[in-house]
């Protein structure tokens, strides 16, 4: 499978901290989040369109998954190099959904955690988003009553 968009990673950010502490939807704090947090499952917009690849399907005739993001991201395709977080979220007026892939962690592609939004955002260090301690979250829930999760 190929990326809709793609766009090359020409330089990786200059610092990054080392996460030491993991967030969630149920514990992380509304805004601007933080450097050195792994994401997982936090909602909000990105801060701009600096992704590396979307996509819309996991094959051919296949409506792209949360778990088919993940994987995407930790693939080894040219297209996805350098991945380091995913949003996966519905596309607006359509409600199909989308996957986003970007090469530097939420806490710098996240403009601001709000819960209100049905864009999930995940840390690649999180694992798989089908993960159980995952499945719990309101926002898996919210994706699910919109058709987006089995």
């Amino acid at each position: 499978m190929v990326p809709v968009t793609s766009a090359a990673l020409t330089s990786p950010p200059s610092s990054t901290v080392v996460p030491t502490k993991t967030v969630c939807q149920d514990n992380a704090p509304t805004g601007k989040p933080g450097p050195g947090v792994n994401h997982c499952g936090v909602h909000g917009l990105p801060v701009g369109n600096y992704f590396l690849a979307r996509f819309v399907e996991n094959s051919p005739g296949r409506r792209v998954t949360l778990e088919g993001c993940f994987q995407f991201c930790a693939s080894v395709m040219n297209a996805t190099d350098g991945c380091k977080s995913y949003r996966f979220y519905p596309e607006r007026g359509l409600n199909v959904p989308r996957c986003d892939l970007y090469g530097s962690d939420v806490a710098y592609a996240l403009n601001s955690i709000n819960n209100d939004h049905p864009d999930v955002w995940f840390d690649l260090a999180c694992g798989s988003p089908s993960d159980e301690q995952w499945s719990h979250l309101q926002g898996m829930n919210r994706l699910r009553d919109l058709g987006l999760l089995a």
